[in-house]
């Protein structure tokens, strides 16, 4: 986030951005927790053989980042935060009918319900902010793996392990990046539009920008005219 500044009149001054803007965002008033999780796995349904199956109501509903993993690299005109040992957790409700047949008609024999949890527990994400006028256009990628646990009762859906494994990975690796980049340009980017509009009323309108990464930390340094 912007650090306090004094306005010193027409002197250079350094706006620092740390990974603590991760943190912040991470826990004032759960704005990327509420993001992420809000992540929906589509239902899906078939058969296989004699067994019938449905899977559904699945979502993220738990997504962490390591205090320790966080960290920024210098580049051109921006900046990148590569996010290392995030977790996530889905959960989805599943079904299984066994059947027989009975005069060439699948008949129903045996129905079980239960859960579905997909962990993940080591994604990296990066996050690439580059600059434009006290905004970051943001873009982002995830690379994800998912470990699937079936309940006991849901054992005769083994042979859907992959399947679900794969359309987790994509949901999450596909509309992660999204809801980071919203929350980048609805939470960050007014802050710093708004550090903008009070650099301007104090004089500072003709200035200069210089990048550096130190300590962990993104320095924009500005450079009156």
């Amino acid at each position: 986030m912007p650090n306090t500044c004094y306005w010193p009149s027409k002197k250079p001054f350094t706006l620092t951005v740390t990974p603590a803007i991760w943190n912040i965002l991470e826990t004032e008033e759960n704005i990327i927790n509420e993001a992420v999780t809000s992540i929906t796995i589509p239902e899906f349904s078939g058969q296989q053989e004699l067994v019938k199956y449905r899977i559904w109501d699945g979502r993220v509903d738990y997504f962490s980042v390591p205090k320790s993993g966080a960290s920024f690299q210098d580049m051109s005109n921006g900046a990148r935060i590569c996010l290392k040992g995030v977790k996530f957790r889905a959960t989805v409700k599943g079904r299984v009918e066994l059947g027989k047949k009975v005069f060439g008609k699948w008949v129903q024999i045996a129905r079980m319900s239960g859960d579905i949890k997909a962990t993940c527990e080591n994604a990296d994400v990066d996050v690439v902010l580059a600059w434009n006028d006290f905004k970051f256009t943001p873009t982002a990628t995830v690379n994800s793996d998912f470990h699937i646990e079936f309940t006991h009762h849901l054992r005769n859906l083994d042979f859907l392990r992959h399947e679900i494994q794969k359309r987790v990975r994509h949901k999450v690796n596909d509309e992660v990046p999204k809801k980071l980049v919203e929350v980048i340009e609805q939470e960050v980017n007014p802050k710093l539009q708004n550090f903008k509009e009070k650099m301007i009323a104090k004089g500072y309108s003709d200035y200069e920008i210089e990048w550096n990464v130190e300590n962990n930390a993104l320095q924009i340094s500005i450079k009156p005219k």
